[in-house]
Formats: structure tokens, sequence, C-alpha cells
């Protein structure tokens, strides 16, 4: 898929944007002085990462149970487990190793 198409698409999707603070420490961890040294496949596989193939709504009651994360396939063939608090912020995989 070339990379214009990751957002160029007909098929409905959510796009999850992590906070700046995710990005620092992903870089800090990898040895990354700042996201320009980072190979742009890796990049591609973070953007791929953030795109859930759905519509996702941090609204939705469903999301709210404590402990219970609603999975959701990812664009890069992974699944992603959202949930969000009672004040409707989002959780990626919370409660998983990948949190």
């Amino acid at each position: 898929m070339k990379d214009q198409a990751l957002y160029e698409r007909t098929e409905k999707s959510t796009f999850i944007l992590s906070k700046n603070r995710v990005f620092t420490a992903y870089l800090k961890e990898n040895n990354y002085e700042v996201i320009g040294t980072v190979p742009v496949s890796i990049l591609k596989d973070m953007l791929r990462y953030h795109i859930v193939k759905a519509v996702v709504n941090f609204n939705d009651p469903a999301l709210i149970l404590k402990n219970k994360s609603i999975p959701y396939q990812i664009d890069n063939g992974h699944i992603m487990y959202l949930s969000h608090t009672g004040t409707y912020i989002g959780f990626i995989n919370e409660g998983t190793n990948k949190q």
C-alpha cells in the first residue's frame, strides 16, 4: 500500500493518535534522537499500527466497562484493544503487555 493510500481510504477507519510523550518515550527507548532518524519502514509500521479498521468512538458506553477492552483489527493485521475512562479518555491495550 502506498503511503498516501493509508489516509485516502474508502473503508471506515479510525486513526488513533498518541500523545507526544508516547512518541518521545519510543524515540528514547529505541535510541533515536529525533523522529527524522527513525527509518521510514519503522515509521510506516508505527502509522499502520495506529489505524483501526473500524469506526471507534470513545464516547461509546460499551468501551467503559472496567477491565473490558474491546478488540479491533488494525491496519498491520494485528489486534488493538481499546477502552476508555469514565471521562472518555481512550486507552490502547489497557491491561495487556503492550499498554
